[in-house]
């Protein structure tokens, strides 16, 4: 029997809390999460995917943050992605924002409660934690690699990253919210036409670093031109996508 499934890849502090409350609104029970404990850190192996909709036949939308785009089929399965992407230099000064409302144990936590916004960042960046992790979302490599795996080299990651882009029928920018969500309407209605998506912003929070030269500001000149290096591909596959959504 043919089976189609909406899979949100949820990246954080990429408009997708807002966009899982429009799936959970639309679908109900027949929507779920894949985030398993036990793959914390590390990306989804395809298989446990494909195992876990199979013992879930009632789903009809999944939302994760561990499954890497693209998948177009997952065993007999027809799979229609959601991504967004965002500004990197915004994300990342809407990140640090939101970590520090969490009171969890988590090193990334803990840091962004105990430091302001530039030293957040420079730590980040000394770490390589703060360098086109969007990029590397669609390209396939997890932030958190074992040792014994070979890390894809830079040239590998942006070739990888674009095609992904290419490959995805449809595109999400969080800067053009209302205008991608009419894009994914369109392109979704005819297989889910329960799908309602009306925008509604959840952990929104306002505060005040929302455009590149507030963040330049707050940083100092020569820390926001170092994380605007780091972020180059990023930047490159943002705006590929924002010229994709404006073509439509």
């Amino acid at each position: 029997m043919h089976r189609s499934i909406l899979l949100h890849h949820h990246l954080l502090k990429n408009g997708g809390s807002s966009f899982d409350a429009m799936l959970h609104a639309s679908f109900g029970p027949h929507w779920g999460t894949f985030d398993p404990v036990e793959t914390l850190g590390h990306d989804a192996d395809p298989s446990h995917l494909e195992a876990f909709i199979a013992e879930h036949p009632e789903l009809r939308a999944i939302s994760s943050h561990i499954v890497r785009p693209p998948c177009a089929q997952i065993g007999e399965v027809r799979v229609y992605p959601v991504v967004f992407l965002r500004d990197p230099i915004v994300r990342m000064a809407s990140v640090w924002a939101f970590l520090r409302q969490q009171h969890v144990a988590d090193v990334l936590v803990a840091a962004a409660r105990a430091h302001g916004f530039a030293e957040f960042v420079a730590s980040l960046l000394e770490r390589k934690r703060a360098a086109n992790l969007q990029a590397r979302m669609l390209a396939g490599v997890t932030t958190c690699c074992p040792a014994h795996h070979r890390r894809p080299a830079p040239d590998e990651i942006e070739e990888r990253a674009h095609r992904a882009l290419d490959e995805l029928p449809v595109i999400g920018i969080v800067e053009r919210y209302d205008e991608s969500l009419r894009a994914f309407g369109a392109w979704l209605a005819p297989e889910f036409p329960e799908l309602r998506l009306e925008s509604r912003w959840i952990h929104r929070g306002d505060h005040g670093l929302n455009t590149h030269e507030a963040i330049e500001a707050r940083l100092g000149t020569p820390l926001y031109e170092r994380l605007r290096a780091a972020n180059a591909l990023d930047a490159a596959l943002h705006a590929k996508a924002l010229e994709r959504l404006a073509a439509r």
